[in-house]
C-alpha cells in the first residue's frame, strides 16, 4: 500500500510538527498503515500525564469506504474516573475557551489553527483543520470522563445527520491527516491541563500547554476494536438528546498463614516517603495515614476517616508498593488477597470463604489492612452470567462484599480496606462508591522527575547494601538525569527490573569466569534500556 504526498516516511525519519510549545514526532507512516491493514493498532498510548488527564491513546485502523480504503484515527483522552465531571461545566468552558479569536493574547497561547463550533448533538464538536481540510468530531463523552476525537463517524437524530469521513488514503496525504488529528488532540490536552482538584466544577482556568513531546507511531502494538467510532452516534444520543503507633498482635496471628493468605511484615517495606515521584498520591495516603493514627482527633470533629481505599492505574506503576508502604505508615499488618485466595471449585465455597475472611478481620485487635490485589478478578461482575456457575460466583461475592463493607469501619474501626486494580471499568461502580471506597486514587507513569528519584533509589540501596572496599556496583560515568530520559514511558517497575538484569548479568559472569568484573558502566545501562524497549 502507498501513500502518496508523504516523501520517503521511514522508520528513521520522522515527521515533525509544532504545536503550542509541544513537539509532535510522527514515525513510520508506511509501516502504521501496513499493520493498520490488518489490525486495528494503538500507535500512542501514554498515561505519565498530570492530573487530571490519566491516559492518552491514538488509535488507526483501514476502513473501507464506497470501495475506498481510508485511515481512520480515533484519539481518546481519558481524565480522572473519580470525580463526577458536570456535562453543562465542561461544555460550556469548552465553547468558551475554544470560540472567541480575541482570547488567544497570552503568551502561552495562539489561536489554534482550527475551525470548531458546536453541533446540534450535545456535547459534541466539529473540528476542521484550517491548513488542511482535515475534520473531526470531539465528543465529550462526561460519564466514563472520556474526551474522543474521531475522523470516521455517523451521528442521526431525527431529521439532523452528521457525517465524517477520512479521505481515501490514494487522494490526500495520510501524513497531514494524523498530523491534524495529534495537533486537534494537543489542543484538547492543553484546555484540561489546567483543570485542579479545586477547580474541577468551576473551570476557571484552562489552556495551559503542556508543552510535551509526542513520539507517533514509533511503538506500534494491536488493541481491540473500539466500538466508539462506530456507534458514537446512538451511544451518544442516547445521553445527550435531552435539553438538559505500633502494631499490635492479633486475636489469631496464624489464621492467614493456615488459610493461605500471604502476611506482608511491616518490617520489609518500605515508607512513602522512598518512593520516587507520584507527590499527588503520597499526600493523600499520608493523609489516609494521618486519620488512621488520631482516631481520637477524627472522634472529637465527628469526622470519619477512610475506610476504602482503591489505587487504580497501568500495570508497574507501583500501587501493591504504595499499599505495603501505607502498611508501614499506619505500623499495620498487611493481609494479601488475590481471587484464587477466594474462589473454590465447589457451588457456594467461594461466598463462604470471603464471609469467612471478613469475619475474621472483624475479630482483630490490632491495626490490618486488607488489601486486595488485582481486584477485578476479585469482584469483577457479568450482566450475563455463564451456565457453568463461575460468574454465577464472582458476582455473589461481589454482592457479599458490598454488605461487608457496609458495617466493617463500623464494626472494627482498626481495619483499612486496600484495593488495587489496572482495570476499574470492569468494577461494578456502585461497589467502589463513596461510603466503601472514600478515596479512589489513580497512579500515573512516572514522568522524568519520578523516573529521576526511582533511578537514585534503585542504585543508591544497591550501593549502600552492595559496595565495600575498593569494590564499586556502578562506573563513575553513571548519569541518573540520561538513564531517567532514556527510561521515558517506564513504569517503576520497569526501572527496577533493568537493574536487576544488569546486577545478575554481571554477577553470572564472575560466577563463571572466577574474576572479579568491572563496574557497570552509562552505555552498558542504555543499551539495557533499549533491549527492554525492544524485547521486553
Amino acid at each position: 500500500m502507498t501513500i502518496p504526498g508523504d516523501g520517503d516516511p521511514s522508520p528513521e525519519r520522522p515527521i515533525i510538527a509544532d504545536w503550542n510549545g509541544s513537539k509532535i514526532n510522527i514515525y513510520d507512516l508506511n509501516g502504521i498503515v501496513q499493520d493498520a491493514a490488518t489490525n486495528r493498532i494503538a500507535i500512542y498510548d501514554r498515561s505519565d500525564f498530570a492530573y487530571p488527564i490519566e491516559r492518552m491513546q491514538v488509535a488507526a485502523e483501514i476502513v473501507n469506504l464506497d470501495d475506498e480504503e481510508c485511515l481512520a484515527l480515533e484519539s481518546t483522552i481519558q481524565l480522572d474516573r473519580t470525580v463526577p465531571w458536570s456535562p453543562e461545566g465542561l461544555n460550556d468552558r469548552f465553547q468558551s475557551f475554544l470560540a472567541p479569536q480575541d482570547q488567544y493574547r497570552n503568551d502561552y497561547q495562539k489561536r489554534p489553527p482550527f475551525h470548531i463550533r458546536q453541533v446540534t448533538f450535545a456535547n459534541t464538536f466539529l473540528i476542521a483543520d484550517e491548513e488542511t481540510g482535515n475534520r473531526f468530531v470531539l465528543w465529550l463523552q462526561h460519564e466514563s470522563g472520556k474526551l474522543i476525537i474521531i475522523n470516521e463517524a455517523t451521528l442521526i437524530g431525527g431529521e439532523n445527520k452528521l457525517e465524517i469521513h477520512p479521505p481515501a488514503i490514494h487522494s490526500t496525504s495520510t501524513e497531514n491527516q494524523v498530523k491534524s488529528l495529534m495537533r486537534a488532540t494537543a489542543l484538547v490536552a492543553d484546555f484540561v491541563n489546567a483543570f485542579s482538584v479545586e477547580d474541577r466544577y468551576s473551570y476557571k482556568t484552562a489552556g495551559i500547554p503542556l508543552k510535551r513531546e509526542y513520539v507517533v507511531g514509533q511503538e506500534r502494538r494491536t488493541i481491540k476494536r473500539s466500538t466508539v467510532a462506530k456507534h458514537l452516534g446512538d451511544t451518544g444520543l442516547k445521553h445527550t438528546q435531552s435539553s438538559s503507633d505500633q502494631r499490635s498482635d492479633h486475636e489469631n496471628p496464624a489464621w492467614a498463614e493456615e488459610h493461605g493468605i500471604e502476611k506482608f511484615e511491616a518490617d520489609e517495606a518500605i515508607t512513602l516517603s522512598d518512593i520516587g515521584g507520584l507527590e499527588r498520591v503520597k499526600k493523600m495516603l499520608h493523609d489516609v495515614a494521618t486519620s488512621f493514627k488520631h482516631p481520637e482527633v477524627m472522634k472529637k470533629w465527628g469526622a470519619k476517616r477512610p475506610q476504602g481505599v482503591l489505587l487504580y492505574g497501568e500495570p508497574g506503576t507501583g500501587k501493591t508498593m504504595l499499599a505495603q508502604a501505607l502498611a508501614n505508615e499506619i505500623g499495620a499488618e498487611m493481609w494479601v488477597l488475590q481471587s484464587t485466595d477466594i474462589y473454590e471449585k465447589w457451588l457456594g465455597d467461594s461466598e463462604q470463604r470471603i464471609k469467612e475472611i471478613f469475619s475474621r478481620v472483624r475479630q482483630t485487635d490490632g491495626p490490618l489492612i486488607l488489601f486486595f490485589d488485582e481486584f477485578e478478578s476479585v469482584v469483577g461482575i457479568t450482566d450475563e452470567p455463564s451456565t457453568g456457575g463461575a460468574d454465577n460466583a464472582r458476582n455473589a461475592v461481589a454482592g457479599i462484599f458490598k454488605q461487608e463493607m457496609n458495617t466493617l469501619a463500623k464494626e472494627n474501626p482498626k481495619v483499612l480496606v486496600v484495593a488495587a486494580t489496572n482495570n476499574l471499568d470492569r468494577i461494578d461502580p456502585s461497589l467502589i462508591r463513596s461510603g466503601r471506597f472514600d478515596y479512589k486514587i489513580y497512579v500515573p507513569m512516572p514522568d522524568q522527575e519520578a523516573r529521576q528519584e526511582i533511578v537514585v533509589n534503585v542504585i543508591s540501596k544497591t550501593m549502600l547494601g552492595n559496595e565495600e572496599g575498593a569494590f564499586k556496583v556502578f562506573a563513575d560515568d553513571l548519569s541518573v538525569s540520561e538513564v531517567a530520559a532514556q527510561t521515558d514511558g517506564f513504569s517503576g517497575a520497569d526501572i527496577t527490573e533493568i537493574f536487576r538484569r544488569l546486577g545478575l548479568s554481571r554477577a553470572m559472569e564472575e560466577a563463571r569466569s572466577g574474576q572479579e568484573q568491572p563496574p557497570i558502566t552509562q552505555a552498558e545501562i542504555v543499551q539495557e534500556i533499549q533491549n527492554f524497549r525492544q524485547n521486553g
